[in-house]
């Protein structure tokens, strides 16, 4: 359990449990055949000061700096993809982690 365990930045008291109520019920069980509940794992946790962790979500969508970036790079592929002979498929999917490559770089080799 030790391994899964955090503590809030703000608040040296709160501590946080990444696994869930029946993952440490289960847990349990299987090392010290011993049956409980998930009610009882949440009463533990919260006697030993442990809380649920709310993400805050304080970044607005819609207004970051950088939006209109992606859509300039899908324009521009377009148009590129309208003058060639044999149009390729284009494929955007709106989650990507990485960054674009700038106009200098080349984009990754993905194999």
């Amino acid at each position: 359990m030790e391994s899964h365990i955090a503590g809030s930045p703000t608040d040296l008291e709160v501590k946080w449990a990444c696994l869930k109520l029946k993952d440490i019920a289960l847990h349990i069980k299987q090392n010290y055949q011993v049956d409980i509940s998930n009610v009882c794992v949440k009463r533990i946790l919260k006697a030993d000061g442990y809380v649920r962790r709310k993400p805050i979500k304080s970044l607005a969508t819609g207004r970051s700096k950088h939006r209109s970036e992606p859509f300039k790079i899908i324009i521009s592929l377009v148009a590129l993809f309208h003058q060639m002979d044999n149009n390729p498929t284009l494929s955007v999917d709106k989650k990507r982690t990485e960054q674009p490559p700038t106009d200098t770089e080349q984009p990754p080799n993905k194999t």
